[in-house]
């Protein structure tokens, strides 16, 4: 039996990290379902978790993704400029340029909003694990 190369299977990882991109653009993260993933990447489900559990681990990847790609063109534009202000002109140049690839901005939308909704939600509880703790002036 053939091995599968380690390109090979970065090959499909990222086929579905483009197809989860893709539906994640058209319908949203709660909208999107690992069926709709696997038929848009023309795989079928099997094939399609053997390289991710869950639709929250395509998220969690694709959000790796996005922080190595932010990191790499800070390190590109740092390289290249030294004065803060060449440096900052050089990633709104990047920002605004990636702008132009709609699919792009619908799915790091869809990501700004998840995070936005988990940090929500983790202060919620914070807050409401504070006062529950806090004595009530009955003194139940």
């Amino acid at each position: 039996m053939p091995k599968v190369t380690e390109a090979h299977l970065e090959a499909r990882r990222e086929q579905i990290l483009d197809a989860a991109a893709e539906c994640f653009a058209r319908k949203g993260f709660h909208r999107s379902t690992m069926h709709d993933i696997c038929q848009m990447a023309e795989l079928s489900p099997g094939a399609v978790y053997r390289y991710f559990r869950s639709k929250d681990e395509i998220i969690a990847a694709m959000e790796e993704q996005g922080r190595q790609h932010s990191a790499a063109i800070i390190d590109a534009v740092t390289s290249e400029r030294t004065d803060t202000l060449d440096v900052l002109e050089g990633l709104v140049d990047v920002f605004f340029t990636k702008l132009e690839d709609v699919r792009d901005c619908a799915v790091h939308i869809e990501l700004w909003r998840r995070r936005l909704a988990i940090r929500g939600s983790r202060r919620l509880l914070s807050e409401s694990t504070k006062a529950f703790a806090r004595p009530s002036a009955s003194g139940l």
